[in-house]
């Protein structure tokens, strides 16, 4: 199966990559389940380089990325800057708020409500 002809069924922002990393359980329980229905997970470029930033392993995280059903995903420069205004700035919000808009899909997240507040949907980090 292409990875490309897979749509995608959710995107994990920094919080959840550094969840993964830490490993809290139920990432890997959601990327899996998301897995078992035959769609992808998006994994912006700007959420990789933050929760490494933030202290995650970086070979924990790039092992995610050479998973059979990742998508690593990137927009152009004005497009993310434009929706930074909505989170404050942040690029990686806004970034992985642009990949969840483009895919109709949730985003896995420690901060939910940011993501609600601009209208996407968003899994909790439990």
């Amino acid at each position: 199966m292409n990875i490309d002809s897979l749509p995608i069924g959710l995107v994990l922002d920094h919080s959840a990559l550094a969840a993964y990393d830490m490993p809290i359980l139920a990432v890997g329980e959601t990327i899996r389940e998301v897995w078992d229905t035959d769609q992808a997970i998006a994994l912006p470029k700007l959420c990789i380089a933050a929760a490494i930033a933030a202290g995650a392993d970086e070979m924990t995280v790039m092992m995610l990325l050479y998973e059979a059903a990742v998508q690593p995903v990137t927009f152009d420069f004005r497009e993310i800057g434009r929706r930074a205004r909505d989170f404050d700035g942040s690029l990686p919000f806004a970034e992985a708020a642009l990949a969840a808009a483009h895919a109709d899909a949730p985003v896995l997240t420690e901060y939910p409500d940011m993501y609600r507040k601009a209208g996407l949907m968003a899994v909790p980090l439990d």
